[in-house]
């Protein structure tokens, strides 16, 4: 049936000037590329050290609020954890 394609009462007609809209080798995605790149550089998104001690603290908080509430049953640890996690 897939090799065959779709039965001759389901074509109704046919598609003229057919471009896929996810064709990445257009001159549209080049452009918006391009633009895109001016406003965010490359290497300001990979490798932030920022960003990393940022991930690091909230991992941190994360984890000391998830022993308190474990350990202690605290109900603020609790509000914590679920704001931390959520």
């Amino acid at each position: 049936m897939t090799k065959a394609g779709p039965p001759q009462s389901m074509l109704v007609g046919v598609i003229r000037d057919y471009k896929p809209m996810n064709n990445f080798d257009g001159e549209q995605y080049n452009e918006l590329k391009a633009e895109m790149e001016k406003v965010i550089p490359r290497g300001a998104v990979r490798y932030d050290t920022q960003m990393y001690l940022k991930a690091i603290f909230w991992v941190i908080v994360f984890l000391i609020a998830f022993y308190r509430w474990i350990m202690y049953s605290r109900l603020i640890d609790l509000f914590i954890y679920i704001v931390v996690a959520g």
